[in-house]
This record gives structure tokens, sequence and C-alpha cells, in this order.
């Protein structure tokens, strides 16, 4: 078995230890943009009709689309390939994008993979090993003092760990780069069984793409991002062919199982893909912004400040999608004031059905009434949604248990749009560092909504409304008295959690 398999599995087993005191940290920056390859020479086909400062824009709906497109840009990569997630996962499609990368950097690609600890399972030797490989550079953002149930007792114990990156972006050649909700897992890309997301991000190439870089090169260098080949000695001799050896046989399992799915083992031409890119894409300005890496302290500015300060009034319609929905006061007295300016106001987010975080559910239900008294017409995603919805979401042979709800993005006056990882809720606005792409596209923004008037149609949605002050869930001729649910289990669920003083952390 060669060393791309043994060292798949990534993210798997928990290990223990603690971290060095003193890193040695050396800053690397974005290479140059690849002066030749498929996708400098793509990149230059898409933009050559645009106007100056303009980008161009794929929305990525469908979870098989979206990790193709992911596997497409890995495969062409000429000289460089930057990575941020907030999730990782240890299964079959985190093993497959740790084998693209491994092989990436096998054939001369700088990798800069930067991944959260929060839900890092990775051991201190996988980490170290994986850090060891040519050309691989591997960061944890605000690490832990340890790993497995060590690592959560810290959590716990310093405060500082509540911070977490969720931003997520993949960038390759400094020519195109995808960002949105999807994380690196099984759920995001339609191979689940359990449940898959209906979600969305944006491929994108021209204009905006040195301010991506310059945003990666903030998160990567800041003093949060920890070099992964410091956090523990590298395995040498008997112990690194012990942990190759236990870490390959986790890998030849997921090979099995994905290759009963489209998805390529090994590395593929996707020249027919690239070359239908020009003319399918659209055409728009767009701005980036982003949380500083480090968001602590009172001078530091949260980047809804800034989009607040630097975006235009919504004058005639406001549609919010957001997965979670824990509003504020001041968001419940925005929504309200755009109502009395006469401003359309819907809001998409999940049932209890389709909620993936009950817990969510359990506080989001007490806003219900307060929404709907701002003139908002409120909509939750139905767990089991109609067969086209739902093939976006399940990739084949996968038939998941129930679809839930991703998409993270936000429609104004019908021509500016916003997509990236933003939930509506306390970790999102006041905890986490977040990033957004704002896209001023009247074409694009028709395209999202679109999407929305197919994940609240009947059958795909309930349209939440109040009648004799009694909360109603209607789709089509349905109509239901309580909310939506999965089983008694979750209702019950639903229920104690809600008097958990857990709010302000979910």
């Amino acid at each position: 078995v060669g060393l791309v398999a043994l060292l798949c599995v990534g993210l798997g087993l928990t290990g223990c230890s603690s971290l060095p005191k003193h890193p040695v940290r050396v800053d690397t920056f974005s290479m140059q943009p690849a002066e030749d390859g498929l996708l400098k020479d793509t990149s230059q086909a898409v933009c050559k009709d645009l106007k100056e400062g303009e980008s161009a824009f794929l929305l990525l709906a469908d979870g098989q689309e979206a990790l193709e497109w992911r596997l497409a840009m890995i495969d062409h990569a000429a000289a460089s390939i930057d990575m941020k997630y907030f999730i990782w996962e240890g299964d079959e499609v985190g093993h497959l994008m740790l084998a693209r990368i491994i092989k990436a950097a096998g054939r001369g690609i700088r990798v800069r993979l930067l991944v959260d600890d929060m839900t890092l399972k990775a051991s201190d030797k996988k980490i170290a090993l994986l850090s060891s490989i040519e050309n691989i550079e591997f960061r944890i953002y605000n690490a832990a003092k340890g790993r497995g149930l060590s690592g959560w007792f810290s959590f716990i114990g310093d405060s500082r760990l509540n911070q977490r990156m969720h931003n997520k972006m993949l960038m390759v050649d400094g020519q195109w780069a995808v960002l949105g909700g999807r994380n690196i897992g099984n759920s995001y890309y339609g191979l689940s069984a359990g449940y898959n997301f209906r979600d969305l991000d944006v491929l994108t190439t021209g204009h905006i793409m040195p301010e991506l870089a310059n945003a990666f090169d903030e998160y990567w260098n800041s003093l949060l991002a920890f070099p992964g080949d410091q956090i523990k000695k590298i395995p040498m001799g008997k112990s690194r062919q012990k942990l190759l050896t236990k870490m390959g046989k986790s890998m030849q399992k997921s090979e099995t199982i994905l290759r009963y799915t489209p998805f390529p083992i090994e590395r593929a031409d996707w020249s027919t893909q690239w070359a239908a890119l020009p003319g399918t894409m659209v055409a728009g300005t767009a701005e980036y912004y982003h949380d500083a890496p480090d968001i602590e302290g009172a001078e530091r500015l949260r980047m809804l400040d800034v989009l607040a300060t630097n975006q235009p009034p919504v004058t005639t319609s406001a549609v919010y999608v957001s997965p979670y929905f824990l509003p504020s006061t001041s968001m419940l007295e925005g929504m309200q004031a755009l109502g009395d300016r006469g401003v359309d106001v819907s809001l998409v987010t999940t049932s209890l059905g389709s909620n993936n975080h009950t817990p969510v559910h359990s506080h989001y239900k007490k806003y219900r009434r307060r929404i709907l008294a701002t003139g908002t017409d409120l909509y939750e995603f139905d767990h089991e949604p109609s067969a086209e919805v739902r093939q976006k979401a399940d990739t084949t042979p996968i038939a998941s248990g129930f679809i839930s709800m991703h998409v993270k993005a936000s429609i104004f006056d019908g021509d500016r749009v916003m997509i990236g990882s933003l939930n509506l809720d306390p970790r999102a606005m006041v905890l986490n560092t977040e990033n957004v792409l704002v896209i001023h596209s009247k074409p694009l923004a028709d395209q999202i909504m679109a999407m929305v008037n197919e994940l609240t149609a009947p059958g795909n949605a309930w349209r939440v409304t109040r009648e004799n002050g009694k909360m109603r869930w209607r789709s089509g001729d349905a109509k239901l008295k309580k909310v939506p649910a999965r089983s008694g289990w979750q209702r019950f669920g639903d229920f104690f959690y809600r008097w958990l003083p857990i709010e302000s952390q979910l």
C-alpha cells in the first residue's frame, strides 16, 4: 500500500498530549497566480469578456457537483493549493480529498491546509506525519492543549477556545476558488446514510482572486494558526511504519465504499468540464468580507459591522436563507424596520424535522411569533422534500434517512446576493470567524431566487403562519397544528434542550 493510501484516514483516532509553548513559526504567503496550466487557460478564457473589476461565478447547488469541482481543481493544480475549513471529517470524503492533496504535493504542488481544532479528531502523531510530507504545510486554528478527551477539557476550561474559525475556502493556483457553506465530510456531498445537506457554494475566478489570497494569508500567518509540524515529534522508524499500516487499513475501507460512487478514486482528467465553463458562468462585481482571525478585544470590528457600513440600504426585498436562526433583538428590530418601509422580507430556515442540531430548534422556536409579527414570510424546510430536491442532496447510490438544509445565502433587491459561511445565530455573529462574498449580479440573484423558490415550494417546505393566535404549518393541502418532526424522540429532545441555558453558544 502506497504512502498516499496509508495517510488518507486523516482525521480518525484521537490521541492526547500538550502543545509546545513556543512553536517555530515561519510566515508563508500566497504564490503568484500560476502562469500556465489548464486552470490559468480556462480563467483567461472565462474572463476575456468581463468588464474591468468583474469576476465570474458558478453556483454549486448539487452536492455531487460541488465535490467534483473541488477534485477538478486539485487534480489540475499547477502550482498551489490553499484550503481552510471548519470541519474535515475522517470519512470517505475526508479521505478522498486528503488523498488528492497528498498526490498533488507529490507532483510538486505546494499545499497549505488550515483546519479548525474544535471537531478535529486527528491524533498528534497523524498531524505530525501529514505535516512531514514534502510540499504540505498543515496548521490548526486555535488549537487546544491536547487531543481527544484532554482537548475537550481544554475547551471547557479556556474561554479563548470558544472562538472558532467557521470559514470555508479552497483556492488553487491563485486562479480559482470555491467558498460557501460546505465543509469536508460525507453529509455535504451526498454520501451520508443518516442525512445529507442541501447546500450552496460558488466557484469563482477573476478580479476577486487577489483579495481572497490576501485573506487566506491573514489567517495562515495568524498566531492562532498552530504549525502541525510543531505539535509532536515526527514519528520515525518502527513507530512511523506502525502508524502508516494502521492508517492504511482505514483508507482501504473507504476506497471500497467510494468505488460505488461517481467520484474517481485516482486523479482524473476534468478538461471537458473546464472547457464548458466559458460562456456558462455569470459575471458580476464582488466584495469579500471576513472577520479578523483573532476577534477577541473590543477594538476588533466584526464582519457584520463592516457589512452594515459598506452595503447600501435594502429598498424593495430581502430574502434570508439560514439553517440555524437565533436572532438578536437588533436583528428582529431590523426586520421590523424593513417591513415598516414596505420591504418584502422572507426567511427560509430548517424545521425541527430537517434540523441536524435539535438544540438549535429548541431555542429558535420561541422566536417564531416575534418573526411573524415583523411581517416576515417564514418558511421551514421539510426533512422529506421532493425527489428533485433530494436528488441534489443525495449522491448515487445513497438514499439518506432525511434531508437537512445548510444553505447560507441572502438576496437583496433582486440584484445583490451574499454567499458564505454565515449563519444567523449567536455563534456566527459573536463567537466565530466567518467569511462571505457579496456579489452584485442580477443574473446570479435570479438563479439563487429560483433555488429559493424550489426550496419553499409546497412539498419542500412548510409555510408558517398564525391563525387565531395558534401556530400552523402549511405545505400544499397539508396542514399541521404542531411542528413537523422526524420522531417522538426528537420532539422530546426539542422540549428538553429548550431549558438548557446554551443559546449563546449555538
